[in-house]
């Protein structure tokens, strides 16, 4: 996973973390042995606890089938420190909340953090 550079203003980079006012961790999915010569998917967390900021990007919810199943998504967006290991396909976890990340702003210059696109199935 690409990690963004941390070459910003250190006074800058303090305004900004002070804006991040939740905490959570990054889940990403792995493939482990089931024991019977095969593999299963599980989530395993990346690094330690990390501050954020979630905000919802669109006040209404959007509703999908998912396995047979009708569901409802909410997207969001959320902010974490530049460096923080994080990318497409991962998982945000705050406030006993699971966000799936679609998209980051990893990558960009000049980004004071990172930027993540995030869908909340409910």
């Amino acid at each position: 996973m690409r990690q963004a550079s941390t070459a910003i203003a250190p006074t800058f980079a303090a305004e900004i973390a002070a804006t991040l006012d939740a905490t959570c961790v990054i889940q990403r999915r792995t493939l482990v042995s089931d024991g019977a010569g095969g593999s299963a998917e599980t989530w395993v967390q990346v690094g330690g606890t990390i501050p954020c900021r979630l905000f919802t990007a669109r006040q209404q919810a959007v509703s999908e089938e998912r396995g047979g199943a009708l569901t409802s998504l909410l997207s969001w967006q959320g902010a974490v420190p530049l460096g923080t290991s994080v990318g497409p396909q991962d998982r945000l976890v705050s406030g006993g909340r699971t966000y799936e990340v679609l998209q980051t702003n990893v990558g960009e210059n000049g980004a004071p953090c990172i930027t993540l696109y995030l869908q909340q199935s409910l």
